[in-house]
């Protein structure tokens, strides 16, 4: 799925413990709440990339640095990767302490049969 491209795993600066600096495509810094709006799996960007030598054991190596990244294009969105989830996506429940008896001790098999399950997805 890459013919043409070059493929690089990076970590953001020093070692992936800072993030990259974020920008919109009008080179805005991007606050941490926007990030998952502006930048996401399938977002057309532009990346700064610092690269350097290391040795790991004796064994010299090329490792890269995500220093900045800007948002120039809105792409559709990609499958995989992670997600940003909110509290508002969850709907909210009555109070039910059912599941606060914890698990049974009877000795029966907790194997669930097929139909216990009934999904509306």
């Amino acid at each position: 799925g890459y013919e043409g491209n070059i493929v690089v795993s990076a970590k953001g600066p020093s070692g992936g413990l800072k993030r990259p600096q974020i920008r919109d495509r009008n080179k805005r810094v991007i606050e941490v709440s926007e990030i998952p709006e502006v930048v996401y799996n399938g977002t057309y960007g532009d990346v700064i990339v610092s690269w350097y030598g290391t040795e790991n054991g004796g064994t010299p190596r090329i490792t890269c640095s995500v220093e900045a990244i800007r948002s120039r294009q809105v792409g559709d969105r990609l499958g995989g990767g992670g997600i940003y989830v909110d509290d508002d996506d969850f709907d909210t429940l009555e109070a039910d302490d059912s599941f606060d008896e914890g698990p049974s001790t009877s000795g029966t098999s907790s194997k669930p049969k097929s139909d216990d399950f009934d999904l509306d997805i």
